[in-house]
């Protein structure tokens, strides 16, 4: 299956797969990690019922399944990276960058 994938995205898409990065996992037993974050499926198990709100601001009821994909972002992780950065504390607090307002929008995101 995983080169039946790589192949649709190597001649359809023009993507190139990562084979060390790939993994493919059931995803309503297994949470995936894409793109940082963690994705997972809802484990409800029976129908609910929840209110929703439409384009216009109505608000009306409907059938939920519980298992709506669901992506949470590993804080843990990211305040470690944000922080060899220098960019914040340990605790996830920023850090002041003094001479940052002066620079462009493009050297602040190249820095």
């Amino acid at each position: 299956m995983k080169s039946e994938i790589a192949n649709f995205l190597r001649e359809t898409l023009k993507l190139r797969l990562s084979e060390e990065k790939t993994t493919i996992t059931n995803a309503r037993t297994q949470e995936a990690l894409f793109l940082g974050t963690q994705l997972t499926i809802g484990k409800g198990k029976a129908q609910k019922i929840v209110l929703t709100t439409n384009q216009t601001g109505k608000r009306f009821k409907r059938r939920s399944t519980g298992w709506e994909t669901q992506m949470y972002v590993p804080l843990p992780k990211l305040i470690q990276r944000l922080k060899e950065k220098g960019i914040c504390t340990a605790e996830g607090k920023p850090i002041d960058k003094k001479g940052w307002p002066i620079l462009d929008t493009e050297q602040i995101i190249a820095l």
